[in-house]
């Protein structure tokens, strides 16, 4: 009987737990070149940051979240560049998410 009354404790205790999804995409640019050190915020609230991740070297991001709605901003050089409101009810592949990314330097 303790058994039992263990083994409920431990379902119920992970059945209340917070279940969280995965949302992760690739930030390009125009020329499909993957942008690394973007940072990804997920906001509510219009304000509030809720979660923060940066794009790696080849421009894909990974970020963990409880379900719940929220506001994707890419931030690319001191700007925010918004990119959809998104309902996280389960994993989400954003796939391929492009951004103008300017030249530092003119060759010509």
């Amino acid at each position: 009987m303790k058994f039992l009354f263990i083994i409920y404790c431990i379902f119920f205790t992970c059945f209340l737990s917070a279940q969280t999804f995965t949302i992760q995409g690739n930030v390009i640019d125009y020329n499909q070149q993957p942008i690394s050190s973007i940072q990804v915020n997920l906001v509510q609230n219009d304000s509030i940051i809720v979660k923060q991740s940066f794009t790696n070297d080849f421009g894909f991001f990974s970020i963990n979240i409880e379900k719940g709605v929220y506001k994707l901003f890419l931030r690319f050089y001191n700007e925010d560049h918004f990119v959809n409101e998104i309902f996280i009810n389960q994993d989400i592949d954003l796939g391929k998410l492009e951004i103008c990314r300017l030249p530092l330097f003119s060759t010509g």
